[in-house]
């Protein structure tokens, strides 16, 4: 599976524009280890493959989230939701 993983890596870094933006500003900019990088476009597929999996969609190219954040606030479509701070989520644990 590892092997598979790896080889979906690398045709994901040569063929996906964003994956390879990515590879390139972490190597050329970063300075990061080619492996290093690779191990992170591994992760970055597998979070991409579960977040579709827990979804119960396809993958979307042009996906866009229904969630946005603009000047610290939480918004889904016209409803604002405030972002919990740390220090009101410690109060509530308590």
């Amino acid at each position: 599976m590892k092997k598979l993983l790896h080889i979906f890596a690398l045709i994901a870094i040569r063929w996906d524009e964003e994956i390879n933006a990515y590879y390139k500003r972490k190597i050329e900019l970063d300075g990061k280890p080619k492996m290093a990088v690779i191990n992170a476009v591994r992760n970055k597929l597998i979070l991409r493959i579960f977040a579709c999996m827990k979804q119960d969609r396809r993958y979307l190219k042009s996906y866009e989230r229904s969630v946005q954040v603009e000047n610290g606030q939480v918004k889904h479509g016209d409803e604002v939701i405030e972002r919990a701070t740390e220090a009101n989520w410690h109060m509530d644990q308590e």
